[in-house]
Formats: C-alpha cells, sequence, structure tokens
C-alpha cells in the first residue's frame, strides 16, 4: 500500500493480522534461547500433556474390558465359599441328626420284639420317625437345635434340604446264633443346593448341589437280632407263641 493513507478500519485489520506472526515469530527467538537439554525437557512436558487424552481413553478401555472378569471372580469367591461351608454344615448334620435322633428316639424293647414279628420276614424296621427330619433341620439350626436359626447367607436357597435314612446289618462272622456279633448300621444322607450367580450359570448351572452320606453303627434292637439271626427268630416267636417267619438264610452276613 505504500504511501496512500489507510483507512482506520483497514488498519486495525492489518495490525490484527501481523499480531500473530509477529507473536510466532517472537516464541521462535524464545524457545532458541533456551538450552538444549531444557529445550529437550519441555518437549517432553508438552508431548506427555498432548498424550494426556490418549491414555485417559486407554484407562476406560481397559476398564471395560477386566470389569467383567473381575466382577466374575468376585461372584466366583463369594459362591464358591457359601458352597464350601454348606458342605460342612452338611457333614455336621447328618452326625447330629444321628446322634440326638437315637438319644431321644429309644424304642421299648418288648415293642420292637412285636414290630419285629409283625414285619416277618421284610425288611428290617424302617429308621427312626425323627432321624430323618432332624437331620435335615439341623442344617439350618432351626431344630433339634435351640440356638438361633442360621442366617440366610449360610442356608440352602437353591434346593430345600432333603435327608433320607436306610437300615441294614452287618454282621463280623460266627455262628448266626450268636446274636452280639451283629451291629446295626444306619445310613443316612443329605441334599441341598445354593444357587449359582447368573454371571457363572452358563459354566456352572443355576444351582449346585451339595452331598453329605455317612453311616451311623450302633446297637442291635432286638428285633434286628431276630431278623439277622434265623435261630433267635424263630426261638423268640415260640417262646410268645406267635407265627413268625424269619428271613432264610443269613441276611446280614
Amino acid at each position: 500500500m505504500g504511501d496512500l493513507p489507510v483507512p482506520g478500519v483497514h488498519r486495525r485489520l492489518l495490525q490484527r493480522l501481523r499480531q500473530p506472526q509477529l507473536g510466532r515469530r517472537r516464541a521462535n527467538q524464545a524457545i532458541r534461547r533456551i538450552p538444549v537439554g531444557r529445550r529437550a525437557v519441555l518437549v517432553t512436558g508438552v508431548r506427555r500433556f498432548a498424550l494426556g487424552g490418549a491414555r485417559r481413553g486407554q484407562a476406560l478401555v481397559e476398564t471395560a474390558l477386566f470389569l467383567p472378569l473381575m466382577l466374575t471372580a468376585l461372584f466366583a469367591i463369594i459362591y464358591f465359599g457359601r458352597y464350601g461351608v454348606l458342605g460342612e454344615r452338611a457333614q455336621s448334620a447328618i452326625r447330629y441328626g444321628s446322634m440326638i435322633s437315637y438319644a431321644q428316639g429309644g424304642v421299648y424293647s418288648a415293642a420292637n420284639i412285636y414290630d419285629a414279628m409283625s414285619n416277618g420276614s421284610q425288611a428290617p424296621l424302617p429308621c427312626t420317625s425323627n432321624v430323618a427330619s432332624d437331620t435335615a433341620a439341623a442344617l439350618t439350626q432351626a431344630v433339634p437345635n435351640t440356638g438361633p436359626t442360621a442366617q440366610p447367607y449360610w442356608q440352602p436357597d437353591g434346593a430345600p434340604s432333603q435327608a433320607s435314612c436306610t437300615i441294614s446289618g452287618v454282621g463280623f462272622g460266627g455262628p448266626d446264633y450268636m446274636a452280639f456279633h451283629y451291629f446295626t448300621v444306619t445310613r443316612q444322607s443329605l441334599t441341598a443346593g445354593v444357587s449359582v450367580p447368573t454371571i457363572l450359570q452358563g459354566l456352572l448351572g443355576s444351582t449346585g448341589i451339595v452331598q453329605a452320606q455317612t453311616g451311623f453303627v450302633h446297637s442291635d434292637p432286638p428285633g434286628m437280632i431276630m431278623y439277622c439271626s434265623y435261630e433267635v427268630g424263630l426261638r423268640s416267636a415260640a417262646a410268645l407263641g406267635i407265627n413268625y417267619s424269619p428271613p432264610s438264610g443269613n441276611p446280614c452276613g
């Protein structure tokens, strides 16, 4: 534009356009005055500042990838903790149920003899009526224990506790009329279920089943001796004047 007069608006516009160039020129001059070592530190800091956003994005991606794995591990620890504790409680329940049931449910010998004669050559008399129920209830400490009921976290929630009981005889050799070598074995089993967390059901199913079994050996009641020993059964029935048909052979071994 040379020496021609410039209107005020154009003059201000040119000044604003020249300012960034002057600013960049001054900045370059200031950077050149910085020593080389410090200049490298400055460049590194600028790069770190520029990459900070990218690193934050990387952290979000890593969180999205590992959060499901962390939740799976957490729920697995909780589930297997409950499963293991319930298994131990089931083992204790079948032992406690056996002891408390036979301590409270004794049968008079005379009544047991007449029941065995009416049962004849069938299988030995069934378990005491409260054995299975007491065993199942002992898992939750409801009865026969008079203490507080177990907290829901330690109780089966996938399947209710179910107990079964069967009786058999065991012999240790010798003449079948020698009743002292026979023993009664009460075999009990207990099952209960724990709910599997939803995140683990694809691997473990919906319910984890806990099983416990035991055999409780105790002295024979008279009816069991009559069942195991053919000769003892016949002589007992003859003494009472009752028609009795004991099982033939040696059913208790």
